[in-house]
């Protein structure tokens, strides 16, 4: 049975982004491996499955699913997809 959660990546209280924590290294052209991941805090509001994924930027991605059990503060890790094309400055925007 599908039971979507509720939830945000922005704290109730102020609307800032809640904490993230990038991990690994990055190369261009260079295949991404399991230590390259985004670490995202979510504010869940209603418990079920989720979906987070980022924006598509200089060749790669970060994506996750999953469910949450409990309300409150979740840490969810999205893991890398593809590859970086060029050596640049990247900024990803997550979608809940």
């Amino acid at each position: 049975m599908f039971n979507p959660s509720s939830g945000s990546l922005q704290s109730g209280t102020t609307g800032d982004c809640l904490s993230s924590v990038v991990g690994g290294t990055y190369k261009a052209d260079i295949s991404l491996a399991d230590s390259n991941y985004v670490d995202v805090k979510v504010d869940v509001i209603t418990a079920g499955s989720y979906t987070i994924s980022t924006d598509t930027i200089n060749g790669f991605y970060f994506s996750a699913a999953g469910s949450f059990a409990a309300t409150g503060e979740n840490t969810v890790r999205l893991q890398r997809n593809g590859k970086p094309q060029t050596v640049e400055t990247n900024i990803f925007y997550s979608h809940l």
